[in-house]
């Protein structure tokens, strides 16, 4: 036996109840269905209380259970709890007026029990029940209301505002419902309309509807609420964890690890074919191969490779992370080749932080996938790929998990998160800081207990790792390896003043490059100008732009290497967060479309740190060995693993499994000097022209402490005489 929950908010409504009460009990209810009464009074200033106390008393009324809000809460407030305490399989909202006849239950509930619908909407405009003629311009203005709700859900439903809803409990009760007032028709309306599936219907009523004089209490700045309802729960606002989820189809789950399986074989060319080809570099790849294997050795974290002219005596001094000792271990495993191994693999933990992130969030297994497919797709992805390994890569895939468990609220794991996030890489604590910064101004209302936690831990870190442990750690005199900010001041303080003093010089240093305003250029093209619309996301993005566009170094300034990563991973975001408003499907698809090709035209325009273009991948000039690529490996055999080595640029990544390796023209003890002539025409990194490599390697030559013992096909070994 079903029951219908018949719920009656009610404020200072003592001269009507008792008649509402009689006529709803009076109702005799079709298909075997048994009724529930929920009155929520509302904190009412007259003696509705006691009125209805007397009603339950005189006529032993069991059906009837009543609760009182000790504040005015507001309409809207009284139908949540009574949303709350229902117990039965169908819920209606009653007005405790006589504007709405009891003895429609059973019209309303017959597309429900005859199982054409989820919901019914009772609508006052439609069919051929008695109507009270009373206000023009509430009618104009409920017909305006309920155009621009449909506008949004895309229903066609003539009565938005009406009392008179029916719902299947399960399709009410999960919906997160806010509106403590009459901004509960327009609320419920856009939150019922996001449910996958959902059946909605709706069915002619009569309407006595009374005058202010006759208690009615909805006026004109109830309207504008509404409008602002509609708007909100329609375009502002993202969509919460309101919605049903159905079970992942088995095809959604296939179609994500097919996209995975592509970019993993996309990424793996991208990056590891250079390595294999001897084309990667010693910064900064050679650079962390040398401390992996210190870490995986459990010694020291001192490097050779940094710097010729500063001893790094510990990697903490340069890049504070907590990750590198972790991947290390899998040098046993993948050897020169761990650090980009485990970079593809991170990023394969993004995308599923991605697509988990959009399914929950948005409710929809289709936009996940697009998500992924845009991060899959972004150039700054594969700018970040091509050069190397880095640990900002690493960090910023946690990202998605931090949005991710704030959205299910899993405290814990969102912390868990976070600091996963922060001990990637030292300056990924200023996104935290932001990210937090960002959680209290626009949620503060859900999430407060997490913008505090994140903005706390993000800072406390910040000023322990900088302002503490590197600088004792640091190789430099300035004690900051990193610092690239002069332009605006030697030390955080000078840059604080120089903002504050000097703004529009600070502003102007963002785009006084053709390199910033390109990367500015691909930003807002690729999605970034919808986060204009969603400015929470410019407050997380602020830090990257910050870093790069104001630092000395131009290597930061445009779209190369591996800086923008945060592109790719919050932009996919941002952009189903957008589309996830849009009710009709074919606005998402030409948005999702858009943004598609946006990023593919980009990926296609971006160069990469050797001014290479993404498509090189697709042509077979790229898997050409080199020339000399099997006397290149017959002369790294020669060297033992123990000995110390002097290397040029593109050989250190494989020669960095010792003590003591430097990059060629520094050599200072070494016992070997390797020395490939053919990156002279290429890649004469760390040389100014091809003339001073060239220079360097006749020096190499004519010293009497070292003799060439190999010399075929342009690829050098020298030996130091004992």
């Amino acid at each position: 036996m079903s029951t219908l929950s018949i719920i009656i908010p009610a404020y200072n409504e003592a001269r009507t109840i008792h008649l509402i009460l009689d006529k709803v009990r009076e109702v005799k209810l079709n298909f075997d269905i048994q009724k529930e009464i929920i009155i929520v009074n509302d904190c009412s200033s007259d003696n509705t209380q006691h009125v209805i106390e007397e009603y339950i008393s005189k006529n032993n009324a069991q059906e009837i259970r009543l609760h009182k809000h000790e504040v005015n809460q507001g309409k809207g407030a009284a139908i949540h709890n009574g949303i709350k305490l229902a117990t039965g399989d169908y819920i209606i909202v009653q007005d405790a007026d006589l504007e709405y006849d009891p003895n429609e239950y059973n019209v309303l509930l017959k597309s429900i029990i005859d199982g054409f619908a989820d919901v019914v909407y009772g609508s006052r405009f439609m069919g051929g029940n008695p109507h009270r003629v009373l206000f023009f311009w509430h009618t104009i203005g409920n017909k305006i209301l309920t155009m621009l709700s449909n506008m949004f859900t895309n229903l066609n439903l003539t009565d938005m505002e009406t009392c008179y809803k029916v719902f299947r409990s399960e399709f009410i009760k999960q919906l997160d419902l806010k509106e403590k007032r009459f901004g509960f028709e327009p609320e419920v309306t856009a939150k019922i309309s996001r449910v996958p599936k959902v059946r909605i219907y709706e069915v002619g009523i009569s309407y006595y509807g009374r005058t202010y004089e006759e208690g009615k209490k909805i006026g004109w700045k109830d309207g504008f609420r509404a409008l602002w309802c509609i708007m909100k729960y329609n375009v502002f606002q993202e969509k919460k964890k309101e919605t049903l989820l159905t079970p992942q189809p088995k095809s959604s789950k296939l179609f994500f690890w097919l996209l995975c399986l592509l970019f993993l074989i996309v990424a793996s060319l991208q990056s590891l074919v250079p390595h294999y080809e001897f084309y990667s570099n010693n910064m900064d790849l050679g650079f962390h191969n040398q401390l992996i294997y210190k870490f995986a050795h459990f010694s020291r974290p001192s490097s050779t490779l940094w710097n010729p002219q500063y001893e790094l005596k510990n990697c903490f001094g340069d890049h504070f992370t907590l990750l590198m000792p972790l991947n290390a271990q899998l040098y046993w495993i993948f050897g020169s080749y761990t650090l980009l191994v485990c970079q593809i693999l991170y990023c394969l933990i993004g995308a599923l932080g991605i697509y988990k992130l959009i399914s929950s969030k948005y409710q929809s297994y289709n936009l996940a996938l697009a998500g992924v497919f845009l991060f899959f797709t972004h150039y700054s992805l594969y700018s970040a790929l091509d050069f190397d390994a880095h640990d900002n890569v690493y960090g910023m895939m946690f990202l998605p998990w931090i949005l991710y468990y704030y959205h299910k609220l899993n405290y814990k794991a969102f912390i868990a998160s976070l600091l996963i996030f922060l001990i990637a890489r030292d300056d990924l604590a200023l996104t935290g800081i932001f990210l937090g910064i960002s959680l209290l101004i626009f949620d503060w209302k859900k999430g407060k207990k997490f913008a505090i936690t994140c903005l706390l831990i993000s800072l406390s870190y910040f000023i322990i790792v900088f302002l503490i442990i590197m600088p004792p750690l640091s190789p430099v005199p300035w004690g900051y390896s990193a610092w690239r900010f002069n332009a605006l001041g030697k030390n955080i303080p000078e840059v604080f003043h120089t903002i504050i003093t000097k703004p529009f010089y600070s502003l102007s240093i963002f785009t006084d490059t053709i390199e910033k305003q390109q990367k500015i250029k691909f930003f807002l093209m690729t999605g970034g100008v919808l986060a204009f619309i969603k400015p929470r996301y410019i407050l997380i993005f602020l830090p990257t732009f910050l870093v790069t566009c104001l630092s000395d170094g131009w290597t930061l300034w445009g779209n190369m290497y591996h800086y923008n990563i945060i592109f790719a991973v919050l932009l996919p975001i941002l952009i189903t967060s957008i589309v996830s408003n849009f009710r009709i499907k074919s606005v998402k698809y030409v948005i999702i479309g858009i943004a598609f090709f946006m990023n593919l035209h980009y990926l296609e325009k971006n160069y990469f740190h050797d001014w290479s273009a993404f498509n090189r991948i697709f042509t077979s000039s790229y898997y050409n060995k080199r020339d000399n690529q099997s006397e290149i490996k017959e002369a790294l055999n020669i060297i033992p693993k123990s000995a110390s080595v002097s290397a040029a640029n593109h050989l250190t990544p494989h020669l960095a499994f010792r003590e003591k390796i430097y990059c060629f023209p520094d050599f200072k003890d070494a016992e070997y000097i390797a020395i490939n002539e053919e990156d002279e025409a290429n890649d004469f990194y760390p040389f100014l022209s091809p003339d001073e490599f060239k220079e360097s390697v006749i020096k190499i030559r004519k010293n009497k402490d070292y003799n060439l013992i190999f010399d075929k096909n342009e690829m050098l070994l020298f030996k130091k005489n004992n």
